[in-house]
């Protein structure tokens, strides 16, 4: 089973080199801390943007103050979807 961070991978294993990713089949997502995580780990190996953006938005790069801004809010994202610690 594949899932959308696999997508564009697959895709152009099949000859498809243009994936367009619509936000509205991800709402669920912002709450899943899994899928927080594997995003997460993207952002970190520097496989962010996904080749298959790049490739309409060849521009299209993080620059190092963007990558630690996404990463910071998803260990932000991660702390509140994990509730309250308490000493």
């Amino acid at each position: 089973q594949i899932d959308n961070l696999d997508f564009a991978k697959v895709a152009a294993d099949h000859g498809i080199f243009a994936v367009e990713y619509v936000n509205q089949f991800f709402m669920d997502k912002a709450k899943d801390e899994a899928y927080l995580g594997e995003m997460k780990k993207q952002l970190e190996q520097r496989n962010m943007p996904l080749r298959s953006y790049l490739l309409l938005h060849w521009q299209a790069r993080l620059s190092d103050a963007e990558r630690d801004l996404l990463l910071a809010w998803i260990d932000e994202e991660i702390d509140l979807l994990s509730g309250p610690t308490w000493p």
